[in-house]
Parts: structure tokens; sequence; C-alpha cells
């Protein structure tokens, strides 16, 4: 393999070679023809002519040495000019590799010996005469050992062939001792008439500031992923040490860590390990302390914990707090350490101990992320806490509730008596200061008993019993009795123990009446409430349901008459009704409303019936009861689904109509002006995207609550769906502009309530806008769905002004309303009827050359004038025409671009095409373009697709698979309007794009804003970081151009090269005209 110079060099030999013997030829052919036709005529005899011969011979000796002398030194001097040449040629090339800043060697392969420029030696710290003389062992002493054998590696895949360049990241050892990374590149240059590599030249480019970056975003990312795992644990975790432990597995394996670990105090303050993960070796036998006067007491985890803030120690070595521990960690290799105090309810539990390797390493990122982290373990310990003491509460609760006529006692796990009720007070005679704490062995009244029920019922392996069983039981005062009880473990969702209950009921009184209560039983065991009465209404029973009911207990009802339950909800009218129906019928049943004894009035279902003598007299009145409370509350709760918004319990739109017909008759009576008030919340959508819809459920429900506060009761506020909320107000004034002037009070104070932060789940300080559109109405002249209507299109006219408005309805509006209308049916029919024009705008190079065009909508109806782009292409985004009108613009440029190309095939232009997000995401858009292209039958190289940033923001892994599938097919691809969207540095070095374009309005300003002028140099330094091509639009000034020009923007297009123009004016001017084949002459 040769390269271009070696046969050039070889073929100025041969050539030099075969000039000598051709012209030595020549002579010689020339000598003998001309000696010997001169030699025949001179000699006169045999002895004249062997002289001549003799003369002949000794002349063409000499006369052909100084030929060859004169050949020699020709040709010797061609090839000095020709060596001076070369030499100029490498001094030049050196002096543009040395502008470059780029460290240049060559390297002869056979003798190892090599040649750098100043700046490679500079890039490691030396100046190049240390490092003189230099061979291929002076580049691999400082190669990085790790490195070393992959570029030895790729190196020889390029000598043997199996490459075409040598290209290789390795790191490179500075003269101070740190280590640099290096782009290596270079190709072999000469070789051997065998194929054997002879010479090879290369450049070396510091790229360390590149791999920083890389190691800085790699970290941070990582960073964030130990925060995101670490508050997924806590919602999904309900046990506090399967959280602790999880959390410590988290900051090793996403945080990198070396160790983590949680330290929780025992009673003598020692801190004892509750969860870790990573190097617990160094854990074994650990002692710290929270107690200052001990010796490991004094290190950052017992002051973490001691002081309530944290603890860095960022050289281990070198700590003298955490010199009993030095040893201990010089050992397994940490460098730094970091303490965090764990807060719950206020006071320090824990400490959250991390290590690293590396000295130095907590800055204020990861200590802002660990500290952030250690809050987050205390806030889900703090809510496993809670959650246990509401177990407990409720399970008390449910206890008291359950029998609280009875004894009823609660005990810790040991069965030590925690708590008692005034029932138990009665019952056995004690009070609670005398008996916390106590075993329950004291209530009973042997030995057996207590061990015995203590197996059956009051273990941690014990069910809760089906039935009451009887134990014997001794008072205070020593006297025993038999109490039925029911003994149940409490525990709590996990099926943890957290302690016992008992519910005692003295029957002692009972065994003697049982046969009186047998026979009651028969009339009595029902679930409904029941109460009889003799003939004059005097109460002479009741059963249990009805004092579970009522709350009376029957001592406290017998004797008296049923009025005791009397509500004072219905009229003396309705129980005159009801009495005549019993008299005239022996029967009644119906709803009723009554009192129970703590004063709650309750709905119930009663029926009476008269029992008689057989005499036909009335003895008894019976009452059966029940408590209906929930069937009417299952009722309220089918109208508030009827006519309530479920999530934030204001009317829906059912009951807004209802309540806005209502308004527009009292308004018409009263002649009061009312009105409609509409709002939605500007860019909602995106925090259901980034927080999720729990997220926006808590702000909509706040944000009911906050309009409900600004209105009247008599208001009615109203959710429609979605963001979208709309207030009726009523009764302003009779007075239009008095009422305008109420409700602009009301919606700016409905406004500055809403714009206040809010605290959701996962952000303590979220802020949004609201939009909203006002119209006022007086009577019945204007429909319910005019009404509604003119709202909405102020609000939509507020959010055409930039949202966070407040605007109020006017003629104005709606005829903006019928305009947009009117120009979205023009616009449907523009495409059939040939409205549509492209025109082109020229793109040029550094060097002033036309690179080609981009693509520029025009729509001319054929009634009126031009109509803006900034008007109906947001219009055909809406409506979804731009896809059809999009397709229209690829097939006719497809067709322009072909028939250039076809015209002028020695100018390689290209097109730029602007894509919209909706079209892109067609699922037939590739192939719908792959047609387009084929029909037009234009090169798909010179077609270069245009795309915003919002393009790539739904889905970025599917746009990535779009632009490879296309780039296959030769597109090309830019960003349009790059810094004024998302802007994502991740997104953007993900994608395969080939060009980034400036937005104009960074360019517009470029001379007089400091601001545009760092965001312009930022894009440009990018682009080129990234090897893209960038371009900047909007460029109408010279001035604008040398800034560009001067921080190396590659391409310029606007008003200062040529303005938007149709085709054929466009190849008038930059393509078939004789200035278009120099370098582009501003104009």
């Amino acid at each position: 393999m040769q390269t271009p110079l070696t046969d050039q060099r070889r073929f100025s030999r041969s050539r030099s070679a075969l000039r000598v013997t051709f012209y030595y030829a020549l002579f010689g052919i020339a000598w003998i023809l001309f000696s010997d036709w001169a030699v025949r005529l001179m000699a006169v005899n045999a002895d004249m002519l062997h002289s001549l011969q003799n003369a002949k011979g000794l002349a063409y000796v000499g006369l052909s040495a100084l030929l060859i002398l004169a050949l020699i030194r020709h040709e010797n001097r061609n090839t000095v000019r020709a060596t001076q040449a070369l030499a100029e040629e490498r001094e030049r090339l050196a002096g543009i590799l040395e502008g470059i800043r780029v460290g240049t060697w060559e390297w002869h392969i056979p003798s190892g010996r090599t040649v750098f420029n100043e700046r490679w030696a500079e890039m490691i710290g030396y100046d190049l005469a240390e490092l003189t003389p230099t061979t291929i062992q002076t580049w691999e002493r400082l190669v990085h050992p790790e490195d070393l054998p992959k570029a030895l590696s790729v190196l020889q895949q390029h000598l043997n062939g199996e490459q075409d360049f040598y290209d290789v990241e390795f790191r490179m050892r500075h003269r101070d001792g740190h280590w640099i990374w290096v782009h290596d590149r270079g190709r072999v240059l000469e070789w051997t008439g065998t194929g054997e590599p002879v010479r090879m030249l290369g450049t070396h480019t510091d790229i360390s500031q590149r791999k920083r970056n890389e190691a800085e975003i790699a970290h941070t990312n990582r960073l964030y992923a130990t925060l995101s795992e670490t508050n997924q644990a806590i919602v999904r975790f309900t046990d506090q040490d399967a959280l602790l432990q999880h959390v410590c597995e988290i900051a090793v394996k996403y945080g990198g860590f070396r160790l983590a670990w949680i330290g929780l105090p025992d009673a003598d303050g020692w801190l004892q390990v509750a969860a870790a993960s990573g190097k617990t070796d160094y854990l074994g036998d650990l002692l710290v302390s929270i107690d200052p006067t001990r010796p490991e007491g004094g290190g950052p985890s017992g002051r973490a914990f001691r002081e309530g803030r944290r603890r860095i120690n960022n050289d281990f070595s070198h700590n003298e707090d955490a010199r009993p521990w030095h040893k201990r960690a010089a050992q397994v290799g940490f460098g730094a350490s970091a303490a965090f105090p764990l807060v719950s309810e206020g006071k320090v539990f824990g400490v959250f101990n991390i290590y690293a390797d590396t000295p130095g390493y907590f800055q204020e990122r990861e200590i802002t992320l660990l500290e952030e982290m250690a809050a987050d373990i205390g806030f889900g310990v703090e809510n496993h806490r809670r959650r246990y003491r509401q177990i407990r509460s409720e399970a008390r609760f449910h206890a008291i509730a359950n029998g609280f006529p009875d004894a009823i006692v609660l005990a810790d796990v040991e069965r030590r008596i925690e708590w008692i009720n005034p029932g138990f007070e009665q019952t056995f005679g004690y009070r609670l200061e005398e008996i916390k704490g106590e075993s329950t062995r004291i209530l009973y009244a042997g030995e057996a008993d207590f061990s015995e029920q203590g197996r059956l019922h009051y273990s941690r392996y014990a069910t809760p019993a089906n039935s009451p069983y009887e134990v014997i039981y001794r008072r205070r005062d020593g006297g025993e009795f038999v109490g039925e009880t029911i003994g149940t473990p409490l525990k709590d969702e996990n099926g943890e123990l957290l302690g016992y209950v008992a519910v005692i009921r003295d029957i002692t009184e009972r065994r003697r009446t049982e046969e009186q209560l047998r026979i009651a039983a028969a009339a009595f065991e029902v679930e409904n409430g029941i109460m009889i009465t003799d003939h004059t209404l005097r109460i002479e029973k009741v059963n249990r349901a009805f004092s579970r009911i009522t709350g009376y207990d029957a001592v406290e009802v017998v004797g008296h008459t049923p009025d005791i339950l009397r509500s004072d909800r219905h009229s003396a009218r309705f129980y005159e009704r009801m009495w005549q129906e019993i008299r005239d019928n022996g029967y009644w049943q119906g709803e009723i409303w009554n009192r129970k004894k703590d004063g709650e009035i309750y709905p119930e279902w009663l029926s009476i019936s008269v029992i008689r003598d057989t005499a036909g007299e009335v003895t008894h009145y019976i009452g059966s009861f029940t408590d209906i409370s929930d069937r009417k509350a299952a009722e309220q709760r089918i109208h508030q689904l009827a006519f309530y918004d479920p999530l934030t319990q204001l009317a829906n739109r059912r009951l807004f109509i209802d309540r806005l017909e209502h308004a527009r008759v009292t308004s018409e009576r009263a002649h009061q002006h009312g009105a409609i008030l509409m709002l939605d919340l500007d860019h909602f959508k995106l925090l259901n995207d980034t927080q999720g819809h729990h997220a926006g459920d808590e702000l909509l429900i706040e944000v009911g609550r906050r309009i409900r506060r600004q209105v009247r009761d008599s208001d009615t506020v109203a959710r429609l769906g979605g963001d979208e909320f709309v207030v009726l107000l009523e009764a302003l004034s009779q007075d239009r502009d008095q009422a305008a002037g109420y409700v602009n009070e009301i919606a700016v104070k409905i406004h500055e309530s809403l714009i206040q932060p809010y605290s959701l789940s996962g952000s303590n300080d979220y802020r949004i806008t609201p939009s909203l559109g006002v119209t006022l109405f007086q009577g019945r002249t204007t429909s319910m769905e005019e009404l509604l209507k003119q709202a909405d299109v102020a609000l939509y006219e507020g959010k055409s002004a930039g949202r966070n408005t407040i605007r109020f309805f006017n003629p104005d509006m709606q005829r903006k309303v019928d305009q947009r209308a009117s120009m979205e049916t023009a616009l449907a029919r523009a495409l059939d009827q040939g409205e549509f024009q492209l025109h082109y705008q020229p793109q040029i190079n550094r060097d002033g050359e036309l690179l080609g065009a981009e693509v520029l909508l025009r729509w001319i109806p054929e009634e009126g004038g031009p109509v803006s782009p900034a008007e109906f292409i947001p219009l055909a985004e809406d409506t979804g025409l731009i896809v059809p009108i999009g397709y229209w613009v690829l097939e006719t440029a497809c067709q322009q671009l072909s028939l250039w190309q076809r015209q002028h095939p020695d100018r390689d232009l290209s097109m730029a095409v602007n894509i919209s997000a909706r079209q892109f995401h067609q699922h037939d858009f590739i192939r719908r373009l792959q047609d387009i292209i084929e029909r037009s039958g234009a090169d798909p190289r010179g077609l270069k697709l245009e795309l915003t940033e919002s393009v790539v923001l739904d889905d970025i892994a599917g746009v990535i698979e779009k632009i490879e599938g296309l780039r296959q097919l030769g597109l090309g691809f830019s960003m349009d309007d790059f810094g004024t969207g998302y802007s994502s540095l991740s997104y953007l070095k993900r994608l395969p794009l080939d060009q980034l374009k400036i937005d104009t309005s960074f360019v517009r300003d470029l001379a007089h804003s400091a601001n545009d002028l760092a965001i312009v140099r930022a894009i440009i330094a990018m682009g080129h970081s990234l090897n893209l091509h960038v371009i900047a639009e909007g460029v109408e000034t010279a001035e604008q151009k040398v800034y560009l020009e001067r921080y190396g923007c590659d391409a310029y297009q606007g008003y200062l090269f040529g303005r938007p123009m149709p085709a054929p004016e466009f190849e008038a001017g930059f393509i078939t005209a004789p200035a278009a084949q120099t370098p582009f002459r501003q104009r």
C-alpha cells in the first residue's frame, strides 16, 4: 500500500533516469551514424582509417562524459527545487497545526524514531527539548498502563491494514503527575514495496475537559437516581427495619458509596448498627458513641447526633475527631466520610453514615443530596411511627366503642396494664394509677387461670376469640366474680403484635335472672330496636338494640314516654296524622327523625303495632325501628355524584346549568346583573406529565378551595372538567358598570389567590397561573349556551394574549372568533384551490458561497392579500391541516430540488424543509416521505429536515429511531430555533443531527446584548463540540455577521443575503447568475 506522495517521489526519480537514458541514447545513435560517415569520408587508406577509428572512440568517451555530467547537474537542480518546495509545504502545514493547538507526531517505524511538535510536549507539561531524543518508547512511557494495551492493539490493527485510520482515546501522565485524556489519531503515509509501513503521521488533541464533563453528568445522574430510589422506598416500605436497610443498599448501589450504615443509640449511648450495606467488614466490633465523655463519642457520628447537624470528614486520615477509626478506615481504603442526623418529630433518633474512597469527595452537591436523603428517611420513619400510633389508637377506640358499659383493659405485649375504662373501675374497684404497669396477674383468682388464658388468648400466636368465655376474677377488695370475657390480641396490618385488649362483663347478676331473660329473648333477639309501651305510652321494656341505637340504657327510659326520643324535626300535624292512622288501622310505618342520648339526630324506619286484649281494648304498643343513617348517607352520596364533582366536591356541569337557569330567571325578575367567570390553569398538562396525576388532583382540589373562599355562599363554583372551573355570580347590581366593577374585584381576588404557592406532594413551592374570561348577563335575552360561549371566548382571548390574564367579553372578541372560523374554512380549501406557494431563502457559508435554501410557505388567497404564516401556521397546527399541507410542501420542494439537481449538476445544493411535530409523529411518515422522494426523482442527500425541540419531548427513543431510518435514505437533520425551547443537552447529544440553527431572537440584539452574545457563543461551542454544523437565521446586518463569524458560526441566513423569494427569482439570482460561481458578495 503506497501513499500518493510516495508514488509521486518514485515516479519523479524514474522520470529523471528515463530522461538521462533517452538523451544518452539519442547522442549515441547520432554519434555512430555521423562518425562512421565522417571517417569513411576522410580515410584514404587502411592506416588512416585505423587512426581515425581510435580517435573517434576517444572522442566518444569524452563527449559522453561531458553529456552525462551536464544532464546530472540539470536533474540535480530540479531535485533541489522540489525538495525546497516540499520543505516549504511542510513548514506551512506545521504552522497550520500549531495555529489550531493540536499536538502532532511523526514516527519512523523501522527505527522507532519519533518527532513531536512543541504543542505535543506542552499538553503534558514539558518543553520539547526535555523529551529529546524521542522514540516510540517515549510515548509508551507516558501512556497510562491501563490504556496502553488498547492503544497498542488499535495501532497494530492499523499497521496490519485492518483499519484505515489509527483512532483511540487514552490517558497520558502530565509532568506534574496527574493524568490528561488525549484523542490520538494518525495514519501510515509511506509503505515499502513489500507493503511494510515506513512512516506514520498523527495528531494529539487534549479531551480532558470533555471527559470531565461526561463524568460530571454521569455523577449527577447517579446522585439523583439515589434520591429518587429513596423516595420510592419510603412510599413502598411499611416496615421501619426493611426501609432503613433498603436505603443503605440504595446509597451503595446507585450513589456509588463504599459503605452506608444507619446507627440507632441503645440505652447506654452506643450507636448500634440498625442497617448497613457495602464494605460492612468495617463495622465488625465498631464502637461509636453519642456520649461526649467517651473517646468514641467525639467522631462525626456522635457529634452529628448530639448537635443535630451534618458532620463532614473530607480527609479521614488527618481528621483528629476520627482518630479512633484511622487504622480501620485505612485498611478498607476510606478517604472521606459524612454523618447526617436522622430526625423524626423534631428529635434526632439516629445517624446516617456514608463513606467514600476519595478525600474531599463530599462537596456541596453531594452534601445537599445526602441531607435531603436523610430528611426523607426521617420523614419515612416518622410516618411509620405515626401509623403505628394510629393503629393502636384505633384499636383502643374500637375496643371502647364495642363494650363501653363493661370493663375494658388494654395491656402491652408483656401483659402489663396500660389503660382501663370507667366500667373497669366499677367492676374491679381499681383506679388506673394503682395498677398501670402491673401484670394482669393481679386480676385473676388463681395462677392457673392466668397461665391458661395467656396461652389461649394472650400470646403472639393466639387468634381472636370467636365467642365469649368465662373466667373467675378477683376484685380489689378480694371478692371474686364470674366474668364473661372476650380477649383479643391487637396486631397491625403486617401482623405485628401491638398488645392485648379484654372486655369483661360481670355476669353474676345475670345468672340469677337467666330464666327471665330467656323468655324475653325470644322477642328481643333481633337486630331492630324494640320498645314496648303500655296503653298510656309509658315505656315498659326495650331491647339491647334499642340501647345500642339510641344510647339509652333500659333503666333510663323505662317509665318515660317515647317523647324522650323526639327530635322536634316534625310538626304537630305530622304526629296527629300518624296516630290517626294507628287508631284507624292498628298499624303505622314510615321514616321519622329521632334524637339519641348524646343529642345526635338520626333517621329511622319505624313500625308501630297495636296490641289489644280479648275485649279489643288497647293494652300495649310495640315499636320496632332500624337506624337508616347509612341508607340516607348512600342517598346523599348518590345525590352528590349526580350534581357534584367527585374530586373537588364543587358543583358539576349539570348542577351549574340548573343554577344558571335559575339565576337568569331571578335576574330578569329583579333587574339585577349576574356574571359568569370561566377560568383554567395555564400549562396544567405539564404538571400531570412531570409529577403525575396525583399531584394534578391535589392542585385541582386546592384551586377549588381557594376559589370558594373568594366568593359568597350564594355564588356557585363549579368544575366543568379537567382544569376548567366556572363561577356564577348573582345579584350584583342593576347598573351594568357597577356590576362589572364588582366582578373585576372578585376576579382579581381569585387570580391573586391562585398564583400563590401550592404545597403538593414532592413540591412545597409549586406555582401556576390562571387565565380568566368573564361575561355579564341580565335576564334571559341571551341563551345559556351563548353565555358560556362568551365566557369561553374571553378566556381564549386572554390565553392568546399570553395567559395569566383576566378578560371581559366584548363583541370584538366574537368578531375575532368568527374571523378565525372563517380563516379555518378558507385554509381547509386553500390546498385544493392551489393558494399555497413556496419561497426560498438562501443559506450562505463563511466563504460567502451558496449552500442551499430554506423552504418557506406562503398563502395567497384568491380573495384578499397574503396571510402571514404567524397567523395560519398555528391554526393549521390546531386543526390538524398541517399534516396534508406539510406533505404538499415536501412534494413541491422535492420536485423543485430534483429540477435544480438535473439542470445544475455541478452545484451541490441543499434544501431545508420545516417539519411540524404532528406530521413527524405520523406512523407512516417515513413511508410517505420515501414515496415523495422516489416520485420526484430528487437525490435525498440534498434534502434536510428542520425539527423544533418540541418534536422530541414526548418520545425521545421513538424520534431517534425515526431519524435514523430517514438518515439511511440519505436525508440530513437540523434542530430549528435552538435555545428557545427545552434545550436539553441530554436529548441533543443523543439525537443523530447534522446541524443546529440559532434562533433569530438571539441574533437580533447580538451586537447590543451581552446575554444574547453569551448564548450564541455557547450554542456555537456546544454544536462544534458535538460535531454539528451551526447556522444562524435572521442575520440582517453586517455587524451581526461579524460577531457570528468571530465566534465560529459556519453559515448564515437572513435579509443581509436575500429575502425569501419564488423559485425562478431564486434560481436567477443565486444559481445561474455568474456571481453565484464566485464567493458571495453581501447585498
